[in-house]
């Protein structure tokens, strides 16, 4: 994953987390459906609400908060092997200046804009980092779900 990546990037893996979702959705109502007595169907219809859209609220809430963290860590992480002084980071403003010298007369001001072409380079590969991170944690918390599935057993029917 790079900070080169769009939407048609994107779609595959959005495509089959579609399908995967309604199926599994599917089969989760269904298998709660087929243990419940009709006393309960009330009750477990709004279980079933409750839990699929307050779920996705504490994931939503979640996966942003932890992409916040990460993208703060990831840029304190970068920021610290960026030297004011180093021949690479000078390099590097020389050549944002250099590029915008052209738009502007004020050598103070290319080099203002030069530094915060390169604070947004690092917010932009701070941001790619931890987009990369938020999917190793969905993918972790699908195998768990996974694992979860795998260990369970049939439910003994409920007496009448």
């Amino acid at each position: 994953m790079t900070s080169q990546w769009a939407t048609t990037d994107f779609l595959p893996s959005q495509i089959l987390q579609a399908i995967g979702q309604s199926f599994a959705l599917t089969a989760l109502v269904v298998l709660i459906v087929r243990s419940i007595n009709p006393a309960e169907a009330l009750t477990v219809g709004a279980l079933i609400q409750i839990s699929r859209l307050f779920g996705g609220e504490i994931g939503t809430a979640f996966m942003q908060t932890y992409l916040r963290i990460r993208e703060q860590r990831h840029s304190n992480l970068i920021g610290l092997h960026i030297d004011g002084i180093a021949g690479l980071t000078l390099d590097r403003i020389a050549a944002f200046r250099s590029a915008l010298g052209m738009n502007t007369s004020d050598p103070a001001a290319a080099t203002a804009q030069a530094t915060a072409l390169l604070a947004t380079a690092v917010a932009r590969q701070a941001a790619v980092l931890s987009f990369i991170d938020g999917f190793a944690v969905a993918a972790l918390g699908a195998l768990a779900c996974i694992f979860l599935v795998a260990m369970m057993r049939k439910a003994k029917p409920a007496p009448f």
